[in-house]
């Protein structure tokens, strides 16, 4: 009996005591709402360059943060550095040579309003790219915000004129003078954006003990405690 009473206070109070759960879940900016692949990620190319900006959202509240504490939140970027706006790329892209294409990086600008650099990571092959950003300090209504930019990456940026071998129309199908002419160039820090996710950690927050708990517990212990005594006793 003595070894009863011990478990089930051991038990009651342990059901009630704080519980550490530790878990990670993926959410992303572009995924599956439907079909079989439902809640995957899936690519949603979007052209960036310096000019141009591309905003993502995350929607995230189906965790519930009335239940559970973030721990950490980590976002990852796929992305893929390419050779000209009318090529998405393939696993097999390289930048190009003489100028005509340099390594970018993704810029990630703004998060939740914060307008100053949050992250940069360098975009060459098709892949996800760790942005080594932790957001968790920006994740309180279930939705989160920011804008990604390219930059350049490697430092060498493309001339700011090239030179290109134009011929003036002549008479009838007759070229006329030709030659090399220097215009403006046109290249800019460029990539084909494809998804983004948020990895968050996260535990389940500790549930309090009620105190009517506690004073059934140290009741059975006491209890425990009178019957051994008494036992001692009449021995």
């Amino acid at each position: 009996m003595n070894k009863l009473s011990y478990f089930l206070s051991v038990l009651i109070l342990s059901l009630f005591s704080s519980v550490s759960l530790a878990a990670t879940v993926s959410f992303y900016g572009s995924k599956f709402t439907s079909g079989p692949n439902i809640g995957s990620p899936k690519d949603n190319p979007t052209y960036v360059t310096d000019s141009t900006v591309k905003n993502f959202s995350i929607d995230y509240s189906s965790l519930d943060l009335s239940k559970y504490k973030i721990t950490s939140a980590f976002l990852k970027l796929k992305a893929v550095d390419d050779n000209g706006p009318w090529d998405h790329c393939t696993p097999f892209c390289t930048d190009g040579v003489n100028g005509n294409d340099t390594a970018e990086k993704a810029i990630v600008k703004v998060i939740e309003s914060s307008g100053t650099t949050q992250a940069a990571t360098a975009i060459n092959a098709y892949g996800w790219y760790d942005l080594g950003l932790n957001v968790s300090a920006f994740l309180a209504d279930g939705i989160l915000n920011g804008t990604i930019l390219a930059g350049w990456a490697d430092g060498t940026t493309p001339p700011t004129t090239t030179s290109v071998w134009k011929c003036s129309k002549g008479g009838g199908h007759h070229h006329g003078q030709c030659g090399w002419v220097t215009v403006a160039s046109t290249e800019k820090p460029d990539f084909w954006y494809k998804n983004v996710e948020l990895i968050i950690d996260y535990e389940l927050k500790p549930v309090p003990v009620p105190a009517a708990v506690w004073l059934f517990g140290s009741a059975l212990l006491g209890l425990t405690g009178m019957k051994r005594k008494a036992s001692a006793v009449t021995a």
